[in-house]
């Protein structure tokens, strides 16, 4: 689950930075400094609202996948401890 998000985000993210990288001089440069800024992009469009308004849709997304990562978590932690006597 964790891969697919984390695969759809970069994905997303790959496609933004060959739809801006003719016109915005912030997506060009060495091929280091430009996969930082995929990378930095893809985390920063979960994390923080680039100075416009938050939309509500976002923080529920953000709510679900901390949800489901604690869950998850929590889960595995849980399984590796029960054990039966039989």
């Amino acid at each position: 689950m964790w891969a697919i998000i984390v695969v759809s985000f970069i994905t997303v993210n790959v496609v933004v930075w060959i739809l801006e990288h003719r016109i915005n001089d912030g997506f060009r440069g060495s091929l280091t400094r430009q996969l930082i800024t995929i990378l930095w992009f893809s985390f920063s469009t979960l994390t923080f609202s680039h100075k416009e308004n938050t939309h509500l849709i976002w923080l529920f997304v953000v709510l679900i996948l901390t949800s489901s990562y604690t869950a998850s978590l929590t889960s595995i932690l849980t399984v590796q401890q029960l054990s039966s006597p039989i």
